[in-house]
Parts: structure tokens; C-alpha cells; sequence
């Protein structure tokens, strides 16, 4: 599967544009490079620091894909598919770092695309690593709506009822500031 350089763990768009106007269009030729060679294109933001860990990332990236099994489809398998891969530390880098992940776990596991909870669940299983017990494909469909469900119910408890708010005045802060973030963005679309 080929892959783009904001792909690569902590390459975010604009590093990736400069890159490209550099000459650097893909990961096989961010990966094949050394650093000095990448600090040489005198590319904004990048220094001897990031050009080491951008190849590393490249090369963690690419090395570990191709170590990578074809997915199976889960109601096929009884085993638990749970990926060794390198790359999860990588991605954890940067900027936007949940969306690579969720955007890298969508690649790699096309069912994900479909189903939010299977989605939460492998990431909680592949980023912060929690060892949670295999779940059958069937299982994860009857779960994902009520979990989905829940989730929604809090936020009409708490956002527009108003009532058993958080507890903990920072998170309370937060989803109040997030709250009214999303308000002026519906109104500037």
C-alpha cells in the first residue's frame, strides 16, 4: 500500500508540501535518504533532530508494512489479531497525532471504516497498548450502538439539559471550551 509522507510519524501537511517541493515525493524516498542529505534541502523545520527521526519514522513505516499479513475479516477468525507494529510510536508523534492513528488503523484494517467501535478498539489495543479480550466481529456490531448510544446520551445529560456534569472542574473547562469552539465554527460554515 503506498503511503503519503504525512503518513510518516510527526509529518504534518505543511512538512510534507515543503518536502515535495524539495524533490522528496514519497516515503520509499524519505526513507532511502540520510539525514545530512535531508538537512542539505534546507527545508523549513527541518533539522538535524527531525531529519533523524522523519527517516527513522520512514523507514519504521515501510519495514514494518511489509512485515504486515493481509487482513482477514474478524467473523472468519477466532484468534485475536492484535499487530506488532513500530510504527504505533511514531505515529503517537506530532501534531493531529489521533487523527494519523485513526487514519493509519482505517488503512490498515478496512472494517474499522465502518464500525466506530471496532475503531476505538483497536486503537485503544494498538496505541496506548491495553489489553483488552478479543471480541468476535458480531459481538463489536451488536456493542458499537449502544456504546455509540451511551456516549451520545451523556452529552445531552450533561451539554443540553445541563444536569450530572463532570465532576472534575478541568475536564468541565474543557468541554465547555471545545463546546464553543464547535458553536463558531457551525456559524463560520
Amino acid at each position: 500500500m503506498p503511503y503519503d509522507l504525512e503518513d510518516v510519524g510527526g509529518i504534518g501537511k505543511a512538512t510534507a508540501d515543503r518536502m515535495r517541493s524539495s524533490g522528496i515525493k514519497t516515503v520509499e524516498q524519505l526513507a532511502s535518504l540520510k539525514s545530512k542529505d535531508l538537512i542539505d534541502l534546507n527545508i523549513k523545520g527541518v533539522g538535524e533532530s527531525t531529519a533523524v527521526k522523519y527517516i527513522k519514522n520512514a523507514n519504521i513505516l515501510l519495514s514494518e508494512t511489509q512485515k504486515m499479513e493481509t487482513e482477514t475479516p474478524l467473523k472468519e477468525t477466532k484468534k485475536e489479531i492484535t499487530p506488532k507494529l513500530k510504527t504505533e510510536e511514531s505515529v503517537l508523534e506530532g501534531k493531529d497525532a489521533i487523527k494519523k492513528q485513526a487514519e493509519y488503523l482505517m488503512k490498515k484494517f478496512t472494517q474499522a471504516r465502518n464500525n466506530d467501535f471496532y475503531l476505538t478498539w483497536l486503537w485503544l489495543k494498538i496505541f496506548p497498548k491495553i489489553d483488552l479480550p478479543w471480541l468476535e466481529w458480531e459481538k463489536i456490531c451488536q456493542l458499537s450502538g449502544k456504546l455509540q448510544t451511551v456516549s451520545r446520551i451523556r452529552r445531552i445529560i450533561q451539554n443540553e439539559e445541563k444536569r450530572l456534569l463532570a465532576t472534575d472542574l478541568k475536564i468541565r473547562a474543557k468541554r465547555q471550551r471545545r463546546s464553543q469552539l464547535m458553536k463558531k465554527a457551525i456559524k463560520r460554515a
